[in-house]
């Protein structure tokens, strides 16, 4: 994880148990703009399975609330 200007964050991890759990964290706690780089698949875009994997999260947690409006998800590979 890396900060960027203006209060941001990028992310990576965020379809894992822990990046998931670490963005519904910061959204509660920051006022913050967090960006998610998720690895493209074949079968299924970022967001998707970024939401997927915060819904997920959200439960574990009980909590409907977190808003995910201050999340943006970019495709991308940071191995390469």
């Amino acid at each position: 994880m890396g900060s960027i200007s203006r209060g941001g964050m990028i992310v990576t991890g965020a379809t894992g148990y822990l990046g998931s759990h670490f963005i519904l964290r910061m959204l509660q706690l920051r006022d913050a703009r967090l960006t998610a780089i998720v690895r493209p698949t074949p079968k299924t875009e970022g967001i998707t399975r970024v939401s997927e994997a915060l819904q997920r999260a959200r439960e574990s947690l009980g909590d409907r609330r977190t808003e995910i409006d201050d999340l943006a998800v970019i495709e991308g590979d940071v191995r390469t």
